[in-house]
């Protein structure tokens, strides 16, 4: 009897404190929580092979849905982009880590977790109740890409750390060279570091435009000298030319957000350069 009691008590104790995503400055996505295999909570007995077997995976990392890639990438535009269900997802480097699936690069979902199941991955619920069946199986195609039920993911070359998740747009969007209209070398790198603008060296791309409230939504970019000091700005591209511009806020009802963000002056004007 002490030994059942105690297993409750565990059991609600793990219920009332569930995992915090992570999140940078600028960039408002819930971000998947991956860390320490979820405690058995039930009899091993009672617990499917695949929630037991502790391995690495190797093809960690984050994924993002292939609908939302290839849409960036034709219209370089996130903000008319985002609404794609299954959007994201961070594979943890082993078996049994909890992680979460992203919906719209806003809202995350249950928690689970990757497992083995005989002769291929799957990911299953991590509630004891619920891990009897996977929820979703996973199809491995190729090194970057891959299929979760009827979703086909693009896995991103950039490396997260626990700080620093998500550099989605930066990647498939900024990354590059660029000469400006004075003929300066402008790089931007997937990990968001910023060379030949002045008193610019850091940059992030806002990939969540929840709770905008522009009727004509422009897309966010913060670029300043370190992390901590970040001006808002916007931009476009048209062809290979990628225009920046200063903002105005119009909402006066917030302090930290704005909900009502218009284009301002023109600052920048950059060619991308031919890889």
């Amino acid at each position: 009897m002490k030994n059942y009691l105690y297993l409750v008590l565990i059991f609600i104790y793990a219920c009332e404190t569930p995992s915090q995503p992570i999140a940078t400055q600028a960039d408002t996505t819930t971000a998947p929580v991956t860390g320490a295999p979820p405690p058995a909570f039930v009899d091993a007995v009672e617990v499917p092979a695949y929630a037991l077997l502790d391995t690495t995976v190797s093809f960690s990392g984050i994924w993002v849905n292939e609908i939302y890639v290839n849409k960036v990438r034709d219209f370089k535009t996130p903000c008319n982009s985002q609404n794609v269900m299954n959007s994201c997802i961070e594979i943890p480097d082993s078996t049994l880590k909890i992680t979460r699936m992203i919906s719209g690069f806003y809202e995350g979902a249950a928690d689970i977790a990757v497992g083995f199941d005989r002769d291929h991955y799957v990911l299953y619920n991590t509630e004891p109740e619920l891990m009897k069946e996977p929820v979703s199986d996973i199809d491995i195609i190729s090194p970057d890409r891959m299929r979760i039920d009827s979703s086909y993911f693009i896995r991103m070359q950039y490396k997260p750390t626990e700080t620093d998740k998500w550099r989605i747009l930066e990647e498939i969007l900024f990354s590059g060279h660029y000469k400006s209209e004075q003929g300066v070398d402008v790089t931007f790198t997937a990990e968001g570091k910023v060379t030949g603008l002045e008193n610019i060296s850091e940059y992030t791309a806002e990939i969540d435009y929840t709770g905008i409230e522009s009727k004509k939504p422009i897309n966010l970019l913060y670029m300043g000298y370190n992390k901590l000091e970040l001006n808002r700005y916007c931009y476009r591209f048209s062809g290979d030319i990628l225009f920046i511009y200063k903002t105005e806020c119009l909402d006066t009802k917030h302090e930290h957000f704005c909900t009502e963000p218009v284009q301002s002056d023109l600052v920048y004007t950059l060619i991308k350069q031919p890889s």
